[in-house]
């Protein structure tokens, strides 16, 4: 930015002020890009739209005039101002690069502090995308998909999607795929809107319309006709199951925080859950972390004060002593991190390894967005193996925390989940199979799948998406496709369904006569499910399963009506089921214990590294012993050891509480 300074000091009192501007019209495209600074009360502000948008790089700008001087913004910012200044536009506008003194770090956290009440009380908030796509005719298409979802009684595919999505896969995916939605600046700002529009160039479309378009298009792709499975296709299908956005679309991110008291801990716990479910996201400051969801947290404004003079590292430890002070458990629960235990950032360097990270992947969070289920929250209980509160203490001068805890086995085999999800899920279950005699478990099959899906278990319940429309609900009940019954656990039916992919015995499939149901594979004896899971064999597990997606004989005997239903619940059901477990463990790594426990560890976890129980602890870590210390890999699933059964073992003594000093 240049030396001229176009800004007066604010009132930070009781009544604070804010900036907005103005972008004056233009003759031509081409002109400098004019704005002017106005000072408002925020108690009593104009109406106004604030933006939302990300700055992209801050040593790449491009200069405008700012009360006549020249100011230098960047160029995601001039073109988003410059794409407004075209539209007929007379509100005041608040863009934090311009409104707030960037240079006055006082300033800056101080505004920060406000941004949760600039956000709410803005008329609307312009969700600036970037520039157009190569293709303008997307926001119209994705605009009639939602007007189609909208209309209908029950949520089924349309055959004609699928064509129309192969010819605008590439910019959907160019959408899909832009930076906004991987900024934590912007999840508050579209939690706290009234009303969001997104821009897109000089393409626009509602919130509501962009997400139920998604939605049906979604819906729709299990329908994809064969000649359409082009890589193109398939990469953008890909990416709208995995879409990062859906979250702030629905605005659904940040659940209903409905306190069952007015104890500090509560909002402290909660705020914590947000830190994991915002973990995926970016900030150029890791700072912002935790000041970028900060305002929806109005009960901590008196606790926790965005100050942007502290450094990171003084930022995150004042942070975790907070949490040790309030409660010692929300340590474990906000997801101990490591900078060897995650692909992605690391908030500082030089933390004590007990500290936060908040950079996930974390047992604790939230995972998939299935629209197919039904989230259950599972609140794990691994460190309750005391009749009494067990304490934690720090030593100040060291930053050494020393806590109570269990040994639970050192870790004996570790496979890396750095191949693709089929790849991923035929090597695991070969090794937990090759591994059956020494399991801690009376059936290691759905060990196993309780362990991928860390007991995220959900109830698959068609009826949830309509309990408030009696015509859809007769209709689900008098015309069921498949029998499938309304509830059922979605553990059993990954385990039914994985057994119907993986072709054990016999390898071909009989001809049935004519009016009868294909032929019923029996269910294979353990020896030889064991023998199917060699490594040997890899090759035709492989080809198995992805065979087995071609494979849907349960629906050919319907009716052509209820056929199409039942291959969209089928393949709904089999892509929400993978989608959910790729994402569980696509972040770490499948281990065995020297007991038989298998889990899925921290990416940084190795042969040798101790699985351990803190006292207070819902969540099991791994720790690696240095010296007379540990340090924190991370936290893991253990499962049989998630419910608290520990506590058995400790009043048998067969297993010894001891102190672990944590570095």
């Amino acid at each position: 930015m240049e030396d001229q300074n176009p800004y007066k000091e604010l009132d930070r009192g009781d009544s604070p002020q804010i900036r907005l501007l103005k972008i004056e019209l233009a003759k031509s495209n081409d002109e400098v890009i004019k704005v002017n600074l106005y000072t408002k009360s925020l108690d009593k502000p104009p109406r106004f739209k604030a933006l939302s948008y990300v700055w992209g790089d801050e040593n790449c700008t491009t200069p405008i005039l700012l009360n006549g001087l020249r100011f230098g913004v960047t160029y995601n910012l001039h073109a988003a101002l410059k794409a407004l200044r075209s539209k007929p536009n007379k509100s005041f506008l608040w863009v934090d690069a311009i409104c707030v003194n960037q240079r006055d770090t006082s300033e800056k956290s101080h505004q920060i502090s406000l941004m949760a009440r600039i956000y709410s009380e803005a008329r609307e908030v312009l969700c600036w995308l970037g520039p157009s796509t190569n293709d303008d005719s997307v926001f119209p298409f994705i605009q009639k998909c939602a007007e189609l979802n909208r209309a209908m009684i029950l949520p089924l595919p349309r055959p004609e999607i699928p064509i129309a999505f192969a010819s605008k896969s590439d910019a959907i995916r160019d959408i899909l795929l832009r930076p906004y939605w991987y900024r934590v600046w912007v999840i508050q700002e579209n939690v706290l809107a009234r009303k969001r529009l997104y821009l897109c160039g000089m393409n626009e479309i509602s919130s509501d319309d962009l997400y139920q378009g998604l939605v049906q298009i979604g819906r729709s792709l299990h329908l994809k006709p064969k000649r359409l499975r082009t890589k193109s296709f398939l990469q953008a299908a890909d990416d709208l199951r995995n879409f990062n956005g859906y979250g702030m679309l629905a605005n659904t991110f940040i659940g209903p925080r409905e306190l069952m008291n007015h104890t500090i801990s509560d909002p402290l716990s909660l705020l914590i859950e947000a830190m994991m479910d915002t973990a995926r996201f970016m900030a150029t400051d890791p700072r912002d972390h935790l000041y970028g969801i900060l305002g929806l947290f109005p009960e901590l404004a008196h606790l926790i004060t965005p100050d942007y003079t502290k450094s990171p590292t003084a930022v995150f430890l004042d942070f975790a002593l907070l949490n040790l002070k309030e409660d010692s458990r929300l340590i474990a629960r906000s997801g101990i991190g490591h900078k060897n235990c995650t692909r992605r950032r690391r908030s500082c360097n030089n933390l004590p390894s007990w500290v936060p990270n908040h950079s996930g992947p974390f047992v604790e969070s939230r995972t998939g967005i299935s629209i197919w289920t039904a989230h259950i929250d599972i609140k794990f209980e691994a460190g309750t193996f005391c009749p009494q509160e067990l304490k934690w203490h720090l030593a100040h001068d060291t930053l050494v925390l020393r806590a109570s805890g269990v040994q639970a086995g050192r870790i004996t085999s570790v496979l890396s989940p750095d191949t693709s999800f089929r790849e991923r899920m035929v090597k695991w279950n070969c090794c937990a199979a090759a591994n059956i005699t020494d399991h801690a478990y009376i059936s290691w099959r759905r060990a196993f799948y309780r362990t991928i899906l860390m007991d995220r278990d959900r109830m698959i319940d068609l009826r949830l998406l309509f309990k408030n429309d009696n015509a859809a609900m007769d209709f689900i009940d008098e015309r069921m496709p498949l029998d499938l019954i309304h509830s059922i656990s979605m553990i059993d039916t990954y385990i039914l369904m994985m057994q119907s992919i993986f072709v054990f015995y016999p390898r071909k499939e009989s001809q049935a006569e004519i009016g009868h149901h294909s032929p019923v594979h029996p269910t294979p004896s353990i020896q030889a499910e064991r023998s199917y899971w060699l490594p040997k064999n890899q090759d035709s597990q492989l080809n198995d399963l992805y065979l087995g997606e071609e494979k849907q004989h349960s629906v050919k005997m319907l009716p052509a009506n209820d056929k199409m239903i039942g291959e969209s619940m089928l393949g709904g059901l089999k892509l929400s089921l993978a989608n959910e477990v790729d994402r569980i463990t696509r972040d770490r790594s499948f281990v065995l214990t020297e007991y038989g426990h298998m889990a899925l560890a921290p990416l940084g976890a190795q042969a040798g590294d101790h699985v351990v129980l803190i006292g207070g602890c819902p969540v099991p870590l791994v720790l690696r012993k240095q010296g007379e210390d540990y340090q924190v890999i991370g936290d893991t699933y253990v499962c049989g050891l998630m419910e608290g059964q520990m506590s058995e073992n400790v009043s048998a003594g067969t297993a010894h509480i001891e102190d672990f000093r944590l570095i």
